[in-house]
């Protein structure tokens, strides 16, 4: 009956401190974690064995591990995963990159810095502060400049666009974060990011064409869309340049094979009306990129020379 109760306001878990109010000992906690009961997921922070932490779960540990409610909120990459936004580094075979391990916090006492919970001190604007799924945390604008002080720019910029899209930013609020922001860390990166992002990507997979193909080839734009002769849309283009009907479609990250033979019944819809598509995967534009972009720019000279 005690365990049911540790963790019900929030997300599934709870502290050291929790379970001893609950009449736990020391030597049964210690118990409970060596037979599998619980798990640890922060020092001190525990949930039950078994479970995969969800990110508000995630988010609750980090609080809880950095001084709790009222002390601590989750920022940076933490707030991300709590909205669902794409974080391309935390597990990508791609690149073997996994940062799922690490969290953001930002605190208003000093907190000892520990090897994956990032604690951030500085006092936090009772504007700036909400909870998201319960989880006390940083509004997403204000998330965005801790989140620059860790993420590659890339990176960031798939951020921003997801946040664009999905309409949980807008450009005014963060062209006034960079003005808010001059002289913090990151802020450069975060000016950079702000330039870059454009909230019609719908995917990573999207921007990560568009950041690498774009300067090579200015005419793409992204969500271009194809009509027949009666002006009635027929497809819409991840990438289109429509001077020289080149369209540059993203098969995604994960597994798009059960979709091949819709993507090639568009192309050939697309084609009829004049268009040549050129398709890049997630392996390409993440471990290829030179590769894709001397693909896409003989294609593109090759059309430059047929629209002369």
């Amino acid at each position: 009956m005690r365990d049911q109760l540790l963790g019900d306001t929030t997300a599934g878990v709870w502290t050291t401190a929790d379970a001893i109010a609950a009449g736990l000992s020391e030597q049964e906690i210690a118990g409970r974690v060596e037979a599998g009961l619980w798990q640890r997921l922060r020092r001190g922070v525990f949930c039950d064995g078994g479970v995969v932490a969800s990110p508000r779960m995630r988010g609750w540990a980090a609080v809880l591990a950095a001084g709790g409610v009222g002390h601590a909120y989750a920022t940076g990459r933490t707030t991300l995963r709590l909205l669902a936004l794409p974080l391309i580094d935390d597990d990508d075979p791609a690149t073997e990159a996994a940062d799922l391990v690490h969290d953001d916090v930002v605190v208003l006492d000093r907190h000892r810095s520990r090897a994956t919970l990032h604690p951030v001190h500085r006092q936090v604007p009772v504007e700036q502060r909400c909870r998201i799924g319960g989880c006390p945390s940083l509004q997403p604008v204000a998330a965005m400049v801790d989140a620059a002080r860790v993420l590659s720019l890339e990176a960031l910029v798939c951020v921003l666009d997801a946040a664009l899209h999905r309409e949980l930013v807008t450009p005014e609020s963060l062209h006034a974060l960079v003005a808010a922001s001059a002289g913090c860390r990151g802020v450069h990166r975060l000016r950079m990011a702000v330039a870059l992002a454009d909230g019609r990507a719908e995917a990573p997979t999207e921007t990560l064409g568009r950041l690498l193909l774009q300067p090579l080839v200015p005419g793409l734009t992204p969500q271009v869309q194809v009509c027949d002769r009666s002006a009635r849309p027929i497809a819409r283009l991840d990438l289109g340049d429509e001077r020289l009907r080149l369209a540059v479609e993203a098969d995604g990250r994960s597994t798009h094979t059960g979709m091949a033979a819709d993507d090639h019944r568009r192309d050939r819809r697309v084609g009829a009306f004049g268009w040549h598509t050129e398709r890049y995967t997630w392996f390409e534009v993440r471990r290829q990129p030179a590769a894709l972009q001397a693909r896409i720019l003989a294609v593109a000279t090759r059309l430059e020379r047929r629209a002369a």
